[in-house]
């Protein structure tokens, strides 16, 4: 049948007449993006849905592809009951069961002929799956994902956007945890710590049912009775995954990796890499399940750790159809011409959208893009960078043509911005006339609630960065792009452009997405002609085969510095290499990481590695939990150490308790230590950091502390005889990036180091002062150092949601479990929190209106 099928398949996609047919379809279906009627003679829609049912009994995923392509076209159009039954049917065929309830809800009457309906029946049955009581039909994808985690170690997933992963995901999680008689430790990784929360609430809503047998939590090593009071999921980032194995006995039973591609991210990439070997060797029968885009494979994986086999799981059917239309402007006339893409065609002409307001210069065709073309849905709109998230927001919110007054919902979004970030932080005003923006160093409560507005059709306007290719589940049903970048303005690449593609239409909400790609001749990079799939490349392969010379010159650098944006990842491979070194297991590494490569290959690394084992006596443990950092920064600490304890000075090598007498001054020393002996420079940073550090992890608003930085520019000014104001957003951006960047990554890491190294030198000389140290680098990390703050947080809370809720408690409750208990038993008096710390509280289960 299938060879047959086939056949047929390709007599149909070659017929002349098939061929004009499918251009009329695609032109009909987006005519409303050129504010045109569709129109579409009721034999084309015949023959169409005919050629798709045929292409659907295909056996390869280009036919079903086209035939999910027309059966979406077709939905589009206004169809009578029995021709969308016909495309509900296609989509069945193709096992995307959830779409093709969409176009057909249940209470439609089946016109199908009754074999067809059975055939149908049989399939669904086949694909339902059942949870706790709980029936659920999966797509052919999603049964192939489940099928995978029951009967594989190892598993390796990449599928499209919105494929429907964590749906399966989460019931497996679920499955697990209900079938299982004892507790267990499930780690899900998340890339970054913008991603926490969202993924927390969500595990959180979907376990619900198993009441207190699961705690999900998000901070590392809160409550330690967990471990054997209740299993817990644990979401987190590789960098709180590596803390929680540095200070407990975490031994995972499954680990899920999202976005597991990022492990050749310079040494973000190093440091998943050492927790996942770490977290085997803890546990030899651990679970690991990697899930990337689908430009992206993660089957090397199974070489880089040595897992025999990975079962490699693949689709590339889009849940929803794609349209790429390429838009460019007729300035004059006040016209846009569309064309759509179609691969190895040339691109098809839609028709041209005639503007009814002048466009703005040049160089903001994004912001026109945006106002003419987003009217069909809600759109997102990519840009490089924070700066120009806000300045892109602020000119669609003043030049949007179809505004309407702002909502309470809106006022209320607004209002919540203005008082725990800044009024004058540009979403303050941009919310109000329904344009929000995101990027990676907004305050978690913020993001949050803007995504959560996104989301529920409040805002028809998200302007995003690159955070949008990390995992933040945004789908919309259009996007804009305009010459894309990535970091330093660097064009994207194929596989984060078809990352951000796949974000374009929302399954069972859309039966497509668009994504508008703005004057594209003048783009610097051609993304769309990247189109193949790539396996992963870890980032300690690609510095085995590309950077070897500067890791041996980092290497013979006696006075190396650590943490250099121009060595940082040379450090994190040359720490690697010494670790390996160091437990006589060098060889081995590169075997996985060059995939047998000669080690001859890298003799010169290998001998300058060498050449530096005796130079460090610091145990392997600290250098070890300490991975990032370079050993021989580690032991010129180490030695600064050692000679102040010996002149009887520990006490003040201790860091303070935020809360305590002369906090300034001591922090200011500590970070003076800490760059000048483990980073190895000199520059006064301390003097800023010490006192901001405290107001952070004191819990002091964000708005207060922006406050601070605003007035003290300003005096700055007055005493320089600058009589140019201050630019309040430059000043917010600018604290919100020191404290992402610098308080909760930087000196979470070096500080972590310090306390390490510190530890060590006092027990060698008999001083047990562990008791005394305060735990600085959660502190930082969280921006709280109150228990009740700590603990609302470690439940997936904000630091504003949390702030909020301690202002409750007049001492801490024993545990982040008992505070859930309490929180549940308090609907009265949490009443009195503002209206989305609520909303954030229920979205966690711990409030139930």
């Amino acid at each position: 049948m299938s060879n047959f099928g086939n056949l047929l398949a390709t007599r149909v996609v070659q017929a002349p007449r098939f061929k004009i047919a499918y251009e009329a379809l695609q032109r009909a279906s987006l005519s409303d993006v050129v504010g045109k009627e569709a129109l579409l003679s009721v034999d084309v829609v015949y023959k169409l849905a005919q050629s798709a049912l045929i292409l659907a009994q295909a056996s390869d995923t280009k036919n079903w592809m086209l035939a999910q392509d027309i059966a979406y076209a077709l939905a589009s159009l206004h169809l009578t009951e029995e021709q969308r039954e016909v495309c509900s049917h296609v989509l069945a065929t193709l096992g995307n069961f959830p779409a093709s309830d969409f176009l057909l809800p249940e209470s439609t009457s089946k016109a199908l002929p009754w074999a067809l309906q059975i055939d149908e029946g049989l399939r669904k049955a086949d694909n339902t799956i059942e949870v706790m009581g709980q029936k659920a039909v999966l797509t052919d994808f999603q049964a192939d994902i489940w099928n995978g985690l029951k009967s594989n170690r190892y598993l390796s997933v990449s599928a499209p956007t919105s494929a429907g992963k964590s749906f399966v995901l989460q019931a497996f999680i679920l499955d697990a945890l209900e079938s299982y008689d004892g507790f267990q430790d499930i780690v899900y990784l998340v890339p970054t710590r913008s991603l926490i929360q969202e993924v927390s609430a969500s595990l959180g809503k979907s376990l619900a049912s198993l009441g207190e047998k699961v705690v999900v939590s998000s901070v590392p090593l809160i409550d330690d009775e967990l471990n054997h009071a209740q299993s817990r999921v644990l979401v987190y980032t590789q960098e709180r995954l590596r803390t929680a194995l540095d200070r407990s006995d975490l031994e995972p039973a499954i680990i899920i990796v999202d976005e597991a591609q990022q492990i050749a991210d310079d040494e973000r990439g190093m440091l998943l890499l050492n927790c996942l070997e770490e977290a085997i060797r803890r546990s030899p029968d651990v679970r690991l399940l990697f899930i990337t885009p689908n430009s992206k494979s993660a089957a090397s994986m199974n070489g880089l750790l040595d897992l025999k086999r990975l079962l490699s799981i693949q689709s590339d059917l889009k849940p929803v159809r794609q349209n790429l239309i390429y838009v460019k402007f007729q300035a004059r006339a006040k016209e846009i011409f569309l064309r759509l893409h179609r691969p190895g065609l040339e691109p098809l002409e839609i028709g041209t959208y005639k503007a009814q307001r002048r466009f703005l210069t040049k160089d903001k065709r994004l912001i026109d893009a945006a106002i003419e073309l987003g009217g069909g849905g809600q759109s997102l709109v990519y840009v490089g960078g924070p700066d120009s998230a806000e300045k892109i927001a602020l000119a669609i919110s003043k030049h949007r043509t179809d505004a309407v007054p702002a909502s309470a919902d809106l006022e209320v979004l607004s209002e919540f911005v203005a008082e725990h970030v800044h009024p004058e932080y540009a979403l303050v005003s941009s919310v109000l006339n329904g344009v929000g923006y995101h990027y990676g160093h907004m305050p978690s409560a913020i993001s949050s609630a803007v995504e959560q507005y996104f989301r529920e059709n409040k805002l028809p306007y998200l302007v995003c960065t690159s955070t949008l290719l990390q995992g933040v589940n945004l789908p919309a049903r259009n996007i804009f792009l305009h010459k894309p970048t990535k970091g330093k303005g660097k064009p994207i690449n194929g596989s984060d452009f078809w990352n951000l593609a796949g974000r374009a239409g929302r399954m069972q909400k859309d039966t497509h997405g668009n994504v508008f790609l703005i004057e594209y001749e003048d783009w610097e990079s051609k993304p769309v002609d990247e189109n193949e799939r790539r396996e992963v490349v870890s980032s300690l392969s690609h510095a085995l085969k590309s950077r070897q010379g500067e890791i041996v010159d980092y290497a013979r650098d006696p006075k190396h510095p650590s943490g250099s944006k121009d060595y940082q990842f040379v450090e994190s491979v040359f720490c690697r290499l010494f670790i390996d070194a160091k437990l006589d297991r060098f060889d081995e590494t590169i075997r996985r990481a060059t995939f047998g490569q000669d080690v001859s290959d890298v003799r010169e690394v290998k001998r300058a590695i060498y050449d530096q084992l005796d130079k460090v006596t610091l145990p392997i443990e600290i250098i070890a939990k300490n991975n990032l950092i370079s050993p021989i920064r580690q032991q010129v600490l180490f030695d600064f150490f050692e000679g102040s304890i010996k002149r009887g000075k520990y006490r003040d090598l201790i860091p303070p308790h935020p809360m305590a007498d002369s906090a300034k001054e001591r922090m200011t020393e500590i970070m003076r230590i800490s760059r000048t002996y483990l980073e190895g420079v000199e520059n006064k940073q301390e003097n800023f950091f010490g006192w901001f550090s405290l107001l952070w992890m004191n819990g002091t608003g964000l708005k207060n502390i922006i406050q601070i930085q605003i007035d003290y520019e300003i005096r700055k000014r007055e005493e320089d005889g600058d009589e140019k104001s201050v630019n309040s957003g430059t000043v917010i951006r600018e604290t919100l990036k020191s404290i992402d960047k610098f308080l909760r990554f930087h000196y979470v890491k070096y500080l972590g180091c310090y306390i390490n190294i510190l530890q060590y030198a006092l027990s060698k000389r008999g001083i047990n002062a562990a008791s005394e140290i305060p735990a600085v680098p959660l502190f930082l990390e969280l921006g709280a150092s109150d228990p009740v703050m700590i603990q609302a947080m470690s439940l997936g809370l904000s630091r504003v949601a949390a702030k909020e809720v301690s202002r409750l408690f007049r001492s801490a409750p024993r545990s982040p479990a008992a505070l859930r208990l309490r929180l549940r038993s308090m609907n009265r008096e949490l009443l009195t929190l503002p209206r989305l710390v609520l909303a954030e509280l229920q979205k966690f289960g711990l409030y139930r209106a």
